[in-house]
Formats: structure tokens, C-alpha cells, sequence
């Protein structure tokens, strides 16, 4: 993004949880739905199967973030990745970094826009592969 833009997003899709924060000129904007905080829409249009992790990963996102302070629009798409596992008491885990290209606007209440085109974004991305309660029958009782 540019020196006039700075943004974070997080979603937590298995406890239901979103959260932005945005910096634009000086102004510091939180987008926290669960607080009364504007609102988060994240969409996955587009899903790709990787053929070296054998999953089917995000690959193309759509993100509006917005308050009456304003609005973020952008359309993300992915470009390459790399990721890692780790083991967790319940199983092990993959992480994923995907690195992606941004492109939409800020939207202030006066009806200017600042442009966001081409803006390298990364987005992490995580799935549960093994699991520790399971077995090739199923999870254990």
C-alpha cells in the first residue's frame, strides 16, 4: 500500500472473529464487528488445488471493511506461496503464506477515494491435517 495506507486483518474463522485496523492519513480506524464496530465481509470467490500439498487453498479473496469513518473494497489474488506444519496437542497443523496482490480503494464519508492497485499483501492460511483423536476409521470415541 502506499505511505498514506497501512491496514491489518485478521480472521478467525472457527471462533467466528474479525478484526481490521486501518491507518489512512494520520486516522486510525478499527473495523470490530463483535464490538459494534462496523462490519467485515471476507469471501473466498476462487479456490485453487495445490498440487504439492495435495489441498484445495484460497487462492482469490474479496475483503470490505466498513464503518462511518469509511470503507476499504479490495479484490486480493494470490501468487505463489510456501508454507510449514507443526504439531499441536490435538494434531498437526499446515500453515500457509500466500503472497497476493491487492487491488480496490479507500472510500472516505466525503465520497473522495484513495486508490489501492497492485499492493503486495500476504495472507495466511491455516488447516488441521492430522488430527490426534482420529484413526483411518474415524474420529476416536
Amino acid at each position: 500500500m502506499n505511505n498514506d495506507l497501512q491496514m491489518f486483518m485478521f480472521r478467525h474463522t472457527g471462533k467466528g472473529i474479525d478484526y481490521g485496523q486501518l491507518r489512512v492519513e494520520g486516522q486510525d480506524i478499527s473495523y470490530m464487528p463483535a464490538r459494534g464496530l462496523g462490519s467485515v465481509s471476507f469471501t473466498t470467490p476462487e479456490r485453487w488445488h495445490d498440487p504439492r500439498s495435495g489441498l484445495y487453498i484460497p487462492c482469490k479473496w474479496h475483503l470490505t471493511m466498513a464503518s462511518a469513518q469509511g470503507i476499504v473494497d479490495l479484490d486480493i489474488v494470490g501468487q505463489g506461496r510456501t508454507y510449514y506444519h507443526y504439531t499441536a496437542k490435538k494434531g498437526v497443523l499446515i500453515m500457509m503464506w500466500i503472497l497476493s496482490l491487492a487491488n480496490g480503494a479507500f472510500y472516505f464519508p466525503e465520497g473522495r477515494s484513495l486508490p489501492i492497485k497492485d499492493t503486495l499483501v500476504c495472507a495466511e492460511w491455516g488447516q488441521a491435517i492430522l488430527v490426534a483423536e482420529e484413526t483411518l476409521n474415524g474420529p476416536v470415541a
